[in-house]
């Protein structure tokens, strides 16, 4: 049912704002009633970016192998309205012995039949932070770039060795996880989020 929303918000800050949501079933029914089953609550952020994980990685996703050189990761988003996308935050993770790549290709593609098409924007060469891992890094958009409707945003390998990107496994409600190797795109089927989050607007502000 469609009804006004009767609990306007409202935050301080220009780029970010956090919330905390209670909602609780009053019931007069008192010889049965249990209060603390009529209780649900949830914390949400509010930012410029969009983003379909938690913030916490409890894993690592990456294409590894022979042959895995120039492998493609892509993520789908569908933008709620045309905006001009400014950067987009990573979450790398270390790999033991300090074996993940140096660089990696970072790509924006439009969509076609549902799966990553044209490549709507690359950056060559962007380097790994290896000493400044497990947490977000901006990495910013040089030109101008619009988007209006679904777009993929992902990485592109330069070597053998594993880009190692945050996986979120607690938030699994959506799949917009693709791979390619070897030219085709298939949706990624493991359960999980890749903590990858393009980013809108103010950037100055960190995440």
């Amino acid at each position: 049912q469609n009804s006004e929303f009767r609990y306007p918000l409202s935050s301080s800050s220009p780029s970010k704002a956090e919330y905390d949501i209670e909602v609780r079933l009053v019931s007069d029914a008192l010889s049965s009633d249990f209060p603390q089953n009529n209780y649900a609550s949830i914390h949400k952020t509010l930012e410029n970016c969009y983003a379909y994980d938690d913030g916490s990685a409890e894993a690592a996703y990456g294409i590894q192998g022979e042959g895995s050189s120039g492998g493609l990761a892509a993520v789908m988003f569908c933008p709620l309205a045309p905006d001009e996308i400014k950067g987009v935050y990573m979450y790398f993770c270390p790999i033991y012995g300090n074996k993940q790549a140096d660089n990696f290709n970072l790509k924006i593609w439009d969509c076609q039949d549902g799966k990553p098409g044209s490549v709507i924007y690359s950056k060559r060469n962007v380097q790994v932070p290896k000493d400044n891992m497990q947490q977000w890094i901006l990495v910013t958009i040089d030109e101008q770039l619009q988007v209006s409707d679904t777009f993929f945003v992902g990485w592109e390998k330069n070597s053998n060795k594993m880009i190692a990107i945050g996986f979120d496994k607690n938030s699994t409600s959506a799949n917009p996880k693709y791979y390619n190797i070897g030219g085709t795109w298939k949706q990624s089927k493991e359960p999980g989020q890749i903590m990858m989050r393009p980013a809108f607007g103010d950037i100055a502000t960190p995440v």
